[in-house]
């Protein structure tokens, strides 16, 4: 066995354990939920997910998710975009803000939440400023279709910390170079950030999109913490759904959903490849 093929069985056992894991714990499961989504009592067929479109909770859940979803995934990437270009263009007190959303990744979902609900309460901190300013009455903020608001500033809080580092390093990537010879030619900052930042930060805006779409997922945690499992309906979600089956034991509808959740996640990730390919190939 000479050394290269010798380093390669190394490094394969090296890497066996982990792999294992993976395979047991995630690649298993995922595999055995899949079949088992296509099983019913008759045998092989699609009776549960024909059950599963059917059911009024679920479209609830669905319908508030694509909701939730196309609120926040923009509103993810301008906000950690317009922070990002703060920081790195040195405006004053632009890394105080940064190092105020890293502060809020830190501190413990539940311990936020509950200080969101005192901020968003009747009498909280919001409904006060709005008092003030515009007088009238106050505005029940969790509950009914208002409960978007605070769940939404959550979100853009809570999850904006990583992003922003990640668009850090891609400014400070981009030659200096290319803003000098536009600022020569007379480009404003806005056209500068269009055709050269925008561009040149295409994949990392595409990775930062994507992740948006993952923290939808997370943000169950908030959710439960501040409403339980069940919350009202304006935000019951999709993870409150599966959750809800879970403790149920309601296998049928929980591998469904499950399996298109991973059809969904996985269709978005080819089309974000994709779209980052076709914008770098002449």
């Amino acid at each position: 066995m000479n050394k290269r093929t010798k380093g390669f069985w190394i490094g394969w056992l090296i890497l066996l354990p982990h792999l294992g894991g993976v395979v047991v714990f995630y690649l298993y499961p995922f595999l055995w939920s899949v079949i088992r989504s296509f099983n019913d009592a008759s045998g092989l067929g699609f009776s549960n997910y024909s059950e599963l479109f059917h059911n009024a909770a679920f479209q609830v859940a669905v319908l508030n998710t694509l909701l939730f979803t196309c609120l926040t995934v923009p509103l993810h990437v301008v906000l950690a975009m317009a922070v990002a270009l703060s920081v790195h263009n040195a405006i004053r007190g632009s890394i105080w803000l940064l190092h105020s959303f890293v502060l809020y990744y830190a501190i413990p979902t539940a311990s936020i939440a509950y200080s969101w609900t005192l901020l968003f309460g009747n009498s909280g901190i919001v409904n006060r400023v709005i008092h003030e300013i515009f007088g009238g009455l106050l505005i029940n903020w969790l509950d009914g279709n208002w409960l978007f608001v605070p769940l939404v500033s959550f979100f853009l809080i809570k999850y904006c910390a990583y992003p922003i580092l990640i668009l850090l390093g891609g400014l400070q990537a981009i030659p200096g170079d290319l803003y000098e010879a536009a600022a020569i030619d007379g480009a404003s900052f806005m056209r500068k950030t269009r055709w050269i930042t925008i561009p040149l930060l295409l994949p990392e805006l595409s990775f930062i999109a994507l992740l948006g779409f993952f923290y939808n997922f997370k943000i169950y945690k908030e959710a439960y913490a501040m409403f339980g499992a069940y919350p009202p309906r304006s935000i019951y979600l999709v993870q409150h759904f599966m959750n809800n089956n879970f403790i149920q034991l309601n296998l049928n509808r929980l591998v469904a959903s499950s399996t298109l959740t991973a059809a969904v996640a996985a269709l978005l990730i080819l089309l974000l490849v994709r779209m980052n390919r076709s914008a770098y190939e002449p």
